[in-house]
């Protein structure tokens, strides 16, 4: 068995292979605690006529990514149900 800095070296690329999907969660809660340190300043908002003196830079971030994530499913869903119904059809040729 290796030893020293190498021996840890190849666990944790072992390690890293064997869990793929628990080192992008990991990965991506460490992102999001340090989005949430930097924005956590309030700053005001305008709208056309309305006006938000103090909202937190995380809560705009939040709405803009439920908003985006939204979208990015209706859209998805949409798409499945046309690949659905074409399946259904009768082919052209």
């Amino acid at each position: 068995m290796a030893s020293g800095w190498r021996g840890q070296w190849q666990r944790a690329t072992r390690w890293l292979r064997n869990n793929p999907a628990t080192a992008l969660k990991i990965l991506g809660v460490v992102l999001v605690v340090i989005i949430v340190l930097q924005n956590m300043e309030p700053t005001s908002v305008n709208l056309l006529f309305w006006q938000l003196p103090a909202v937190p830079k995380l809560l705009l971030l939040l709405a803009a990514m439920a908003v985006g994530a939204l979208l990015w499913e209706s859209l998805r869903r949409r798409r499945h149900q046309k690949r659905g119904g074409m399946a259904k059809r009768k082919p052209y040729y």
